[in-house]
């Protein structure tokens, strides 16, 4: 992919703040995912990437969209391997390149 600009929405900044996400994680996680996904429910686009948060080493997912060379972070959060391997699973969640 292109070097792409990455906004970030009024939802994921609120997110953030409630949940102490650095300001530079989900641009990182991003573009340095682990794995990426497409979300059969939401539409979105998934990145994970394991990272630090708060003291302790966890898989942290993005939702973002894309139109042309600009990606939209949704939102940010930690996940659990056992969540994440249910969403692969179960076809929520397909891998994407």
């Amino acid at each position: 992919m292109a070097k792409v600009r990455v906004n970030y929405t009024d939802h994921l900044r609120v997110k953030m703040v409630i949940r102490g996400i650095p300001e530079r994680l989900p641009e990182t996680v991003f573009r340095k995912a682990e794995n990426k996904f497409h979300d059969e429910v939401t539409g979105h686009f998934i990145a994970v990437k394991e990272a630090s948060y708060k003291g302790e080493r966890r898989l942290i997912m993005v939702a973002y969209d894309t139109k042309n060379d600009v990606v939209e972070i949704v939102t940010v959060h930690p996940i659990g391997r056992e969540q994440l391997e249910a969403r692969v699973k179960s076809k929520r969640w397909v891998h994407v390149s």
